[in-house]
């Protein structure tokens, strides 16, 4: 949900913190739905992947982290990794474009994870995107010099094709049966 608008970085940098997970996108400020118990499970999941990989090859995990992309884009990513060249990025929020963004669709935020967030990441620079898809159980990784209908998408549990690192497969829990 769009709130206001020619809202700068600095500006959104002394909003008051939320439970709803506040964003800016070129200057338009968004509140989108807190995720629900799917998309945090998958989020943890992936979370695992990343900081098992950054031990081992260096770079940094990071989770539920503002990405400060510009003078007016502010994105959370569920996910998000920087290769070691460019860990250093990464503190309090992460001071530019992560390489590896990680968004877990659900029906409130995809539309906007798609048309909004997607388009600023690779806007920015970000080397992949992936598009966790949890009701249809695939990861799609869209990479910085493709359009997103060209991203490569796999089923969980096959591997994620990733130029950038390695996690093997796409070990997400499957959805629950109700």
């Amino acid at each position: 949900m769009a709130i206001g608008s020619n809202m700068s970085a600095t500006v959104f940098s002394t909003l008051a913190t939320s439970s709803q997970p506040q964003m800016l996108v070129a200057g338009v400020l968004y509140i989108s739905p807190p995720p629900g118990d799917e998309e945090e499970t998958i989020a943890y999941a992936m979370m695992d992947a990343l900081r098992m990989y950054a031990r081992a090859h260096g770079g940094a995990a990071v989770e539920g982290r503002d990405c400060y992309l510009s003078d007016d884009t502010v994105l959370r990513p569920d996910a998000a990794y920087l290769t070691p060249e460019r860990a250093q990025l990464a503190g309090f929020h992460v001071r530019g474009v992560p390489d590896v963004a990680i968004e877990i669709l659900s029906a409130g935020t995809a539309h906007f994870d798609r048309s909004s967030k997607l388009p600023a990441y690779l806007a920015a620079g970000a080397r992949e995107v992936w598009l966790v898809d949890p009701s249809i159980e695939t990861v799609t990784v869209v990479r910085g010099h493709v359009e997103f209908d060209e991203g490569l998408s796999v089923r969980f549990g096959e591997p994620i094709p990733s130029e950038v690192i390695d996690i093997g497969r796409a070990n997400l829990a499957p959805r629950p049966t109700r």
